[in-house]
């Protein structure tokens, strides 16, 4: 996950995994995990903006990357797919 330039440049996005906090990061960090074949719960947030946070799942196949942009509109927090990593 990598974060939106529009986002600003101190806000932390926290990242969930599966009911779990899986870290925090900042404009110019990327976030990594190695992520088990599978479904998973994805909840992505910004401080104290609970109510506009992003909330799926993620269907993790064998041997593929994913990648995202997180990006904020007026409402919500959102993952934007992007392109595959090679």
């Amino acid at each position: 996950m990598k974060h939106s330039p529009t986002l600003g440049i101190n806000i932390p996005i926290r990242v969930w995994i599966d009911g779990a906090l899986a870290g925090v990061f900042t404009r110019g960090h990327v976030f990594e995990r190695y992520l088990t074949p599978g479904p998973h719960t994805l909840y992505v947030s910004r401080p104290r903006r609970e109510f506009d946070s992003h909330y799926g799942t993620l269907d993790v196949r064998r041997g593929e990357t994913y990648s995202f942009v997180i990006k904020v509109t007026p409402n919500r927090v959102v993952l934007q797919p992007t392109g595959p990593i090679n």
